[in-house]
């Protein structure tokens, strides 16, 4: 692929990441919509479920989120100044959380962990829910990254990141391991992370978040 044709595929990549946001505002746009979901819903139900919540009161909360989303996004404006997308959506998810665990305290009279945890929806609360929703999609991010920057890596160079940063073996091992330097280990590490980070930052640039800076720095 010559220079001229990367680039004009790196703005291709530009223009779609940062459309979908913008796409979702149209409720009529299923296939947008869909992607959207594909991603998040997913990422909800793991965060439900580590909150201990039964299947059908998860699908409720989720539900719901969906429908505050279908409601608000149509005037939905991304204001970096302001704020991410992903920060607006944990806020309806905590929000989501508090309504639910509120009506099933009604609903049940019961103390379960989760509804103590909500029920009283003070601010130290929702600023945990962030910091946890936020390590689960960054471990969503990656996982849809990896494979994609994998199918376009050799396996000396997958090899080589893979065990050096995501598994933190010694480079001089790894080195020995496959017969090269481990000089060479280390180029090679910092060329697949280099991609994994591009990688990631299309993806969360394409939900309208901020890029991934949580990954390691070098080998």
């Amino acid at each position: 692929m010559s220079k001229t044709e990367r680039t004009d595929s790196d703005k291709s990549e530009f223009r779609t990441s940062i459309s979908l946001i913008a796409r979702v505002r149209d409720r009529t746009d299923v296939e947008s919509w869909r992607e959207f979901h594909e991603f998040y819903q997913p990422l909800l139900r793991r965060y439900m479920r580590s909150l201990g919540l039964e299947e059908h009161t998860a699908n409720d909360v989720i539900q719901d989120v969906f429908v505050r989303l279908l409601q608000s996004l149509p005037t939905f404006e991304l204001d970096s100044k302001r704020g991410r997308f992903r920060s607006y959506l944990w806020k309806l998810t905590y929000s989501a959380l508090v309504d639910q665990a509120r009506r099933v305290k009604v609903r049940r009279q019961a103390e379960e962990e989760w509804v103590q945890r909500f029920q009283s929806a003070d601010e130290a609360e929702s600023l945990k829910v962030h910091h946890e929703l936020n390590e689960i999609n960054h471990q969503q991010i990656l996982a849809r990254a990896l494979p994609r920057v994998r199918s376009e890596t050799s396996s000396t160079a997958w090899t080589c990141f893979e065990q050096r940063l995501l598994r933190d073996r010694p480079g001089s091992v790894i080195a020995a391991e496959l017969g090269i330097s481990a000089k060479a280990v280390f180029v090679y590490a910092s060329r697949v992370l280099k991609a994994v980070r591009k990688q990631c930052a299309a993806i969360a640039e394409e939900l309208g978040d901020e890029p991934i800076d949580w990954l390691p720095r070098g080998t």
